[in-house]
């Protein structure tokens, strides 16, 4: 299964282990999205006495919230995409295709006149299942110089920060925040406490 298959190549890497990676990437997937996987992000439109008139769809999707390149975001979706098929074991520049690649990532590489994938198109996460959504953040952080390894090195927020969000205007305490109040949650349920 790809998600046991790129699990074990990050535990391999980690310092870590898997419920503790698993943890980390559902506190992202809360604090990104609220934890829903079909979520598609919007942003507000303000007039120009800067009052908010509407909304326009802006460039994340789903658990993750990874971004469109259309609609002026960074294409990190595809970026993830291509990221899976190396850790699968292809090679777009070398013409390998990876040995088991699963149906669902297909769509997003085109076959040129050599017989050989090239990506193709945007990657919209929100279109995809949770799990594969998990897979490609893995793959992506697996890619990622330093992120399999700073897991539990570094405070979550700090992870979050450097790993995930990457920009300049990163709330921490907004994550620590939706972090705590998941993790409460969580307990409450565990010990049946209303």
């Amino acid at each position: 299964e790809p998600y046991d298959y790129i699990m074990e190549k990050v535990l391999q890497k980690a310092n870590v282990d898997q419920d503790q990676v698993e943890r980390l990437m559902t506190l992202v997937g809360v604090h990104e999205s609220g934890g829903d996987p079909n979520i598609r992000q919007k942003s507000n439109v303000y007039n120009e006495k800067n009052e908010v008139i509407g909304s326009k769809e802006g460039p994340g999707r789903g658990l993750y919230q990874y971004e469109l390149e259309t609609l002026g975001g960074s294409g990190a979706g595809r970026v993830a995409m291509n990221r899976l098929y190396a850790a699968l074991g292809g090679d777009l520049i070398q013409g390998k295709k990876p040995t088991n690649m699963p149906k669902w990532m297909d769509r997003y590489f085109s076959i040129n006149q050599w017989g050989h994938h090239e990506a193709s198109g945007d990657v919209d996460f929100s279109e995809l299942t949770e799990e594969q959504q998990k897979i490609l953040f893995l793959a992506d952080k697996l890619m990622t110089e330093g992120a399999i390894k700073d897991i539990g090195t570094l405070a979550d927020h700090e992870w979050w920060a450097k790993y995930h969000h990457k920009g300049a205007d990163s709330n921490v305490q907004k994550f620590s925040n939706d972090a705590a109040r998941y993790l409460k949650g969580e307990f409450r349920k565990l010990h049946n406490i209303e």
